[in-house]
């Protein structure tokens, strides 16, 4: 990649990675909106639509003949994009209990960090071997770095939720229950961090599809669109676990009835609103590792869409409130927290340029290069 279209490529795929993670924010406020819907119900019919209703319509309408492609990219393929969408899923129902119990920013952080070390982990992992050792450095420092600022707002938080406990001997007992209800979200957390990350996995091992795509489009249908395919059969399997396991608990709870209860048309919009919001946050997120390039895109791709989600989430919990009654001590770590994770985004960012720049002088150009050079 010369150094025009770097200096192009590269801050294109690092602001599509921002729109991602804003739509990412986004969706998890309809938690804290909720008048009739439970959590469950929420989900449900949030992951119903970013699943099953909307990207059939988009891909159809971007990649005509994209059922032929899922065929022909092999059973074992689509067997491990849709247990990767599975555990996605299961990722999104530990998520909205931790987020529910934690609040967004510590939420975020423990559930974003698990998931940078497995994704992208496992993404760089995958095409290490075409990667550039200076790339590779700076690109392991912008992770490290990254991983640090998680634990910064991480620990942020645990000093805020410390602060908002109880204090005395007579509230012993609203204390336990709340250092309880604290383990309990950790562990959701904790969970969910690994599960949220198998999307990251499924992208990876997606690759097949996309061939399969562009195979039977030719010429006329550029990669980028092609990648959109791989979100099928990903989708498929998360759209499963939600509905085996929301599902579930709605019938067992009763809470099913919460959509058709008096005054839940609102909760009803709220939520496949978010629905479609999600479903542009991961569309965003696979047109940036397209830009950011073969080598790296992935693994980078993932680890700027979990850092500025981080950010987005950090200037949503400080406009809901979350950390107007912390103390100066606790802001302040939170905000070291913002500035590492920006760090990390610019670390991260030099890393891929460094890389484009190995790719442009080995004459091995990614994607997004063929792609534009073909076209002029």
């Amino acid at each position: 990649m010369g150094l025009t279209l770097a200096l192009i490529h590269i801050p294109l795929g690092i602001a599509l990675a921002v729109g991602s993670a804003v739509a990412a924010g986004l969706f998890g406020l309809q938690y804290t909106t909720m008048r009739r819907y439970t959590v469950s119900n929420a989900s449900f019919l949030s992951v119903i639509v970013a699943t099953i209703i909307v990207p059939p319509i988009f891909v159809s309408i971007m990649c005509p003949g994209w059922p032929q492609a899922i065929q022909e990219a092999g059973w074992q393929a689509n067997v491990i994009m849709m247990l990767c969408g599975f555990g996605w899923g299961l990722g999104a129902i530990t998520y909205a209990y931790g987020f529910n119990i934690l609040g967004m920013a510590l939420a975020a952080a423990l559930i974003k960090g698990i998931s940078i070390a497995v994704g992208s982990g496992y993404a760089l992992s995958k095409n290490i071997d075409s990667v550039d050792q200076g790339a590779l450095q700076w690109t392991l420092g912008g992770l490290a770095i990254l991983l640090a600022g998680t634990a910064l707002g991480g620990l942020a938080g645990v000093m805020r939720e410390k602060e908002m406990e109880p204090a005395g001997g007579t509230e012993n007992a609203p204390k336990s229950k709340t250092t309880g209800m604290f383990i309990i979200g950790m562990v959701s957390c904790l969970v969910s961090g690994v599960f949220s990350a198998c999307v990251a996995l499924g992208w990876t091992e997606g690759q097949p599809v996309s061939d399969a795509m562009t195979k039977i489009a030719g010429e006329g249908l550029e990669t980028w669109k092609a990648d959109f395919v791989r979100w099928i059969p990903i989708y498929f399997g998360g759209f499963l676990s939600i509905f085996i396991f929301m599902g579930g608990a709605m019938i067992q709870s009763g809470a099913w009835r919460n959509f058709s209860a008096p005054g839940s048309g609102r909760d009803f919009t709220v939520a496949s609103s978010m629905g479609a919001v999600h479903f542009c946050a991961h569309l965003t997120f696979g047109l940036s590792t397209f830009f950011l390039g073969a080598a790296l895109g992935d693994s980078v791709g993932f680890a700027l869409h979990i850092a500025l989600a981080l950010l987005v989430a950090a200037g949503i919990g400080f406009y809901n409130g979350e950390w107007a009654t912390a103390s100066k001590k606790a802001t302040s770590w939170i905000g070291a927290s913002i500035v590492v994770l920006i760090l990390a985004v610019v670390v991260l960012a030099y890393g891929t340029f460094v890389q484009s720049q190995h790719e442009s002088g080995s004459g091995t150009e990614s994607p997004a290069v063929q792609a534009e050079t073909s076209e002029s």
